[in-house]
This record gives structure tokens, C-alpha cells and sequence, in this order.
């Protein structure tokens, strides 16, 4: 994936989340200097401090312009962007139309899950736009688990029949616990731990922050209609959503190219433990 900011002339603020906040409803927040008596802890004055987005409303649109081009890494776009962000808070932002010059506006304005929703939108919205997927090649190569050296290993390692390995490596209980299902489903042919020292699959992959990652997917899945990428999750982050997506992507890209079978699998702690299964099948049902 590469980024290119010519996709940026598409952004419109009305193609943008719309009434995400209750306009009328919407806690303003004053700051507040306490004066407080060190001896007595008895507070002596009180005073609400005044701040330049209370009255400057160009100072705001400016800041969280920028905050937007810098978590989103497009710098330049300055001059394309401010005049969508005034746009999308004065007429999608809330239920109903806002003024920005308004005081009670900018006070909403500064609210910090306000300012949070709002970053999220458009930093969102610029990485759908200048995301570049790019054309991918396969060498023709592969990569052989027969090929695998030995390697050290300090932590959990179970005993299984479906893999080549002697011992498979574990990263925590609920890895064997599912390792063990694999072994023991009867429409699986073989399976393999992934890992820097076995198959080295590393999956690319945009953040939240649109910065570019990668991930290593813990199984690699052969059964009798398809080979899987399997991920295991107990509890989710905030970048699954997007590891997903792209694991999805990467395995239609290996069937295309390899002219074989590939597709992904999240398997998710709370929907597994607890329950008897005796298909990997039913997992995908």
C-alpha cells in the first residue's frame, strides 16, 4: 500500500459520519481556576478561564485541521482540507445546523470525545481516499514447513499430530486450547504455528493512526476446502478492524495468484471457550 494525496480532491464533508451529536444535549465545558488555601484545602476563589477558541474560531479550525493532517500523514493539504472541516461542524456534525463563531459552539467544540470523533472521521475518511492498494506480485516461490529449521523455544510447546514440527510453539493457553480443536477436527489435514522462526507470514497493514504495520497471524490452516490464515484474539485492539480487512484482502490476493484456496478466520476467545466443537467448519458457519 502506498499513499497518494490526489484522492483527496473526492473528500466531501456530506460523505462524512453525519449527527453524531446531539446538538442541544451536548455538555459544554468551562476551565476553571481554584485557588485553593494549602493549610485550610479550603478553596478561596474560583474563576472560569478564558480561551482563544472561545472567541477565535479560526485558531480552532486550525488546530484540529492540523492535528488531522498530521495523524493522517498528509502534510501540504492545509489549504484543501480547513474549508471541509468548517463545513462538516457547521452542518453535519450535530442534528442540527451550528454556527462556529458562536461561543456555545466552540465551547462544545472543545469537548474532548467532540474533538476525538471528529479526528477520527476525517482521518478516516483520508485514509479510505489516499490508501493506494497496490498491484502484488507473487514470485512463484514457497515457502515449505519441511524446510523449517529447529529453533529454541522457552515458553508453552504442546504435543499434536497434525503438524510437522515435533512440539508446536504456544504463546498462551488459549493458542493450545485451539491448536488442540485443530488437531483433533476431522476436516482439518494439517496445520502449522505461525511464526518468525516457522512460516514468517507477516501481513501488512494501515493502523487507526494510518501508519503502516504488520502483523503476524498466529495459524496457517489446511483443511479440506480451503487453506486458512487463523488469528486468535482474547482481547481485542483497537487496530483488529483493520488487520481483518487486510488479512481478508491478502488471502484473495493468494488465491488469485496461486490459483488455490485461501481465506481468513478470526477466532475470537468469547465465542470459542465454553462450547464443543467438532468441525473447523462450524466455526466458519
Amino acid at each position: 500500500r502506498t499513499h497518494s494525496v490526489k484522492p483527496l480532491e473526492k473528500l466531501k464533508a456530506e460523505d462524512l459520519p453525519s449527527r453524531q451529536f446531539k446538538y442541544g444535549t451536548l455538555e459544554t465545558l468551562d476551565v476553571v481556576l481554584r485557588k485553593r488555601d494549602l493549610l485550610t484545602e479550603k478553596i478561596e476563589e474560583e474563576e472560569i478561564l478564558k480561551f482563544p477558541y472561545a472567541d477565535q474560531p479560526e485558531i480552532y479550525i486550525s488546530s484540529i485541521t492540523n492535528a488531522i493532517l498530521k495523524r493522517a500523514r498528509v502534510p501540504g493539504q492545509f489549504h484543501k482540507i480547513v474549508p471541509i472541516v468548517k463545513d462538516y461542524i457547521e452542518s453535519y456534525l450535530f442534528d442540527k445546523k451550528a454556527n462556529i463563531s458562536d461561543e456555545e459552539t466552540l465551547k462544545k467544540l472543545n469537548n474532548a470525545v467532540v474533538r476525538k470523533i471528529l479526528l477520527e472521521n476525517f482521518v478516516n475518511a483520508i485514509n479510505n481516499l489516499t490508501t493506494v492498494m497496490e498491484e502484488v506480485e507473487w514470485s512463484g516461490e514457497e515457502v515449505k514447513a519441511s524446510e523449517i529449521k529447529p529453533f529454541a523455544w522457552s515458553r508453552k510447546a504442546i504435543d499434536t499430530k497434525k503438524t510437522i514440527l515435533n512440539l508446536l510453539p504456544i504463546e498462551n493457553d488459549f493458542e493450545a486450547e485451539v491448536a488442540r480443536f485443530f488437531d483433533r477436527a476431522e476436516d482439518v489435514l494439517s496445520f502449522i504455528k505461525n511464526d518468525t522462526r516457522t512460516l514468517k507470514l507477516k501481513i501488512p497493514y494501515t493502523d487507526q493512526s494510518g501508519f503502516l504495520r504488520h502483523y503476524i497471524p498466529d495459524f496457517v490452516v489446511k483443511t479440506k476446502s480451503a487453506t486458512f490464515v487463523v488469528e486468535t484474539k482474547g482481547r481485542e485492539d483497537v487496530d483488529v478492524q483493520f488487520k481483518d480487512k487486510r488479512a481478508k484482502e491478502w488471502a484473495d490476493f493468494a488465491t488469485k495468484l496461486t490459483k488455490q484456496g485461501w481465506d481468513y478466520l478470526r477466532i475470537d476467545q468469547k465465542d470459542f471457550v465454553g462450547r464443543v466443537w467438532h468441525k473447523f467448519a462450524d466455526l466458519i458457519s
